[in-house]
């Protein structure tokens, strides 16, 4: 495992398969999507991914996400971001008079990649949809980070911004701020603005949803 200069995680463990887990994988691929190969390099569709989940390769409770072909392993969560997340959860629940639907530690689906956010505001007809929100469904995706600080910031933000997510927050545990990004453009956002404790910050979605950071990373 290695980290930035930071002292960020860069990227979470990977997760690994048993070798018997690989000899069903390899049966499976007969007769499904799973049909390239298994190994330890071997990049998953989407629908190899799931593939997996049906059959039960990937226990239904397993916390992963799907990021550039790779089932990552997502960071145990500790108090602090279990309270962000929540102080999140009830501040937009409360407030969102039928414009905006909360998905909360749920998949989302960006090209070949199927992360779960924290936290996302979507479209109300996207809630109703038969599949994982998309990028066009959301307005607001927000990752609580930690130990995952560097992942969330170098490997999954270029991926939401070259997807078009219109705005990214990073509630950032480890120095009490929240990371505001806008304008996605290629892979990068045009726009960072890094809201302190003390300071208020709302969804340019919905500007009366202003959110006090202090209440959030106490």
């Amino acid at each position: 495992m290695s980290y930035d200069a930071d002292g960020c995680r860069e990227a979470p463990a990977r997760y690994h398969f048993r070798a018997d887990e690989w000899s069903r994988i390899a049966e499976l691929g007969a007769h499904s999507e799973l049909s390239r190969g298994a190994g330890d390099q071997h990049r998953f569709s989407i629908a190899e991914y799931h593939a997996l989940g049906d059959a039960g390769i990937i226990p239904y409770d397993a916390r992963v996400e799907l990021i550039h072909g790779e089932i990552i392993r997502i960071s145990p969560i500790g108090y602090r971001h279990a309270r962000a997340t929540n102080g999140l959860n009830e501040h937009f629940i409360v407030r969102a008079r039928k414009r905006f639907k909360l998905c909360n530690q749920t998949p989302i689906h960006i090209g070949e990649h199927e992360p779960q956010p924290d936290l996302v505001l979507i479209r109300p007809s996207a809630a109703a949809a038969d599949r994982h929100p998309v990028a066009d469904d959301i307005f607001l995706l927000v990752e609580v980070a930690d130990a995952s600080l560097g992942f969330d910031r170098k490997t999954k933000l270029k991926e939401y911004a070259r997807f078009g997510i219109p705005e990214v927050w990073i509630v950032n545990l480890r120095d009490d701020v929240f990371e505001v990004f806008r304008r996605p453009a290629s892979a990068e956002y045009a726009e960072c603005i890094v809201v302190p404790k003390g300071h208020e910050i709302a969804p340019e979605a919905f500007p009366d949803l202003l959110v006090p950071v202090s209440d959030i990373v106490g």
